[in-house]
């Protein structure tokens, strides 16, 4: 049953078809059993480890809450988280659950953090990231029309070794995305990918950076701008 389940869906599309068609009586053991496989899922979407304690959902308010998300480094890079986030909400237009591409209103990630692992020739992990989850959009069947995407004063840490023992202050960030790619349905991989992309960008203006780092940078920045569309810019941005 596991394995039917999973098969042709990615990301968020099993949890908004439980919440459809209000297969959430079973309570905690069902929301155990999509903690566990939406982790799985993620995994697979990401191409590397995701992990989260626990998934809360209310039909009531339309959202499904994902507590204590992980997502760790790609290869070539420190074993450690490279994204943390204490919440993300995901709030569903029901009307549409059972179109070819659901929409989502409103995506927020509350509390996160961004750890960037600068390396010398490899780049950056938050880069490295989007590029993979940017290079796989075509390996998931599942796609949504995202209407919205904010993250306030999501905190950004950075360990390099360019200059090991170099301190760098920590930094806030805000991004607010509307209308992801202009209405047209996008897998979760993609929206992971512009969200990471726009937070590259915010990154870039922060002050006190190294100017190695700086370079680093603008240049997946510059990389990212020639790949995606005019549309996947933010429409806001808040400091």
């Amino acid at each position: 049953m596991k394995g039917a389940l999973k098969f042709g869906l990615t990301g968020m599309g099993l949890i908004l078809i439980l919440i459809g068609i209000g297969g959430l009586v079973l309570g905690k053991q069902s929301e155990r059993f999509v903690t566990k496989l939406i982790a799985e899922i993620m995994s697979e979407a990401f191409d590397t480890a995701a992990t989260l304690d626990h998934v809360t959902i209310d039909p009531s308010d339309r959202t499904l809450v994902l507590h204590d998300f992980k997502l760790e480094n790609p290869e070539k890079f420190k074993e450690e988280s490279a994204f943390i986030c204490e919440t993300i909400v995901v709030k569903l237009d029901l009307e549409t659950i059972f179109s070819e591409s659901p929409v989502i209103e409103h995506i927020e990630f509350l509390d996160a953090v961004f750890r960037y692992r600068v390396e010398i020739l490899d780049g950056t992990n938050i880069g490295t990231l989007a590029k993979q989850l940017e290079a796989g959009r075509n390996n998931e069947s599942r796609r949504f029309i995202v209407e919205e995407l904010t993250c306030k004063n999501a905190q950004i840490e950075f360990s390099t070794n360019v200059m090991p023992k170099a301190h760098m202050d920590l930094n806030l960030v805000t991004v607010n995305l509307a209308d992801l790619q202009n209405q047209e349905p996008i897998t979760t991989g993609q929206m992971t990918s512009i969200f990471f992309k726009s937070v590259i960008r915010e990154t870039v203006t922060l002050k006190g950076l190294l100017n190695p780092v700086v370079k680093m940078l603008r240049r997946e920045d510059r990389s990212s701008v020639k790949t995606d569309p005019p549309e996947l810019e933010p429409l806001s941005q808040e400091k």
